[in-house]
């Protein structure tokens, strides 16, 4: 059910029968079919409204029942909830939502590890991502994007020796003219969290392997 709130600043100074109560009300016992294009714009500022308070599990609530009464919209919802499920603590009903979207995506697979990561299920991403790059063998930029990607996940999950080896890696395949630069510029922050946790020792490893594969 939808929640109604009277202690946040949405909701001060109004009680429990004013307009958007009683529509919210009304529209949690009839059925989705009866409700009207005015009522479905009303949930919609009440959502955002939500969102602009910081309430994310409030504001998902409330999608799910804008989703439930326009099924059409489903790509332009589906993607805000999982972004309020994340931001809300539900990784399971996020990564749900994400896989109902996935296929609405450029890059199913990249997408689906992005929410992996952003809920913490770094191991989940990792095996979607080594999959991919090992099934990519024509699009190399795709291919350069998920070994990005992937040494980000690492960075995040503190394991910087992989993330570094990622991108070494990488510089070995062909194709990777023109994106010299962002390697380049990941490396260097791999290199400088590496010394910050004292493991400076190695940072220069990818250095070196990135000026041999770019003389």
């Amino acid at each position: 059910m939808i929640p109604i709130r009277t202690h946040n600043s949405f909701s001060k100074g109004r009680d429990c029968f004013s307009p958007i109560f009683v529509l919210l009300f009304l529209m949690s016992i009839l059925p989705c079919t009866a409700w009207g294009g005015e009522s479905t714009a009303r949930l919609k500022e009440l959502a955002a409204q939500y969102e602009k308070e910081a309430l994310p599990k409030e504001a998902a609530e409330v999608y799910e029942a804008i989703l439930g009464a326009e099924p059409t919209a489903t790509r332009v919802i589906t993607p805000k909830l999982v972004r309020l499920y994340v931001q809300s603590e539900q990784p399971g009903k996020a990564m749900d939502k994400a896989r109902e979207f996935m296929n609405d995506t450029p890059d199913p697979q990249a997408y689906l590890a992005g929410v992996y990561t952003m809920v913490g299920g770094y191991r989940e991403a990792e095996v979607i991502l080594r999959e991919a790059i090992g099934s990519e063998k024509k699009h190399t930029r795709r291919r350069i994007m998920l070994h990005w990607q992937l040494s980000d996940l690492y960075v995040k999950s503190k394991r910087l020796d992989m993330a570094e080896k990622t991108l070494v890696d990488m510089l070995k395949l062909e194709g990777n003219a023109g994106h010299e630069k962002v390697t380049a510029h990941k490396l260097e922050i791999i290199h400088k969290k590496k010394a910050e946790a004292g493991g400076g020792a190695r940072s220069g490893t990818g250095t070196k392997a990135f000026r041999r594969h770019h003389r």
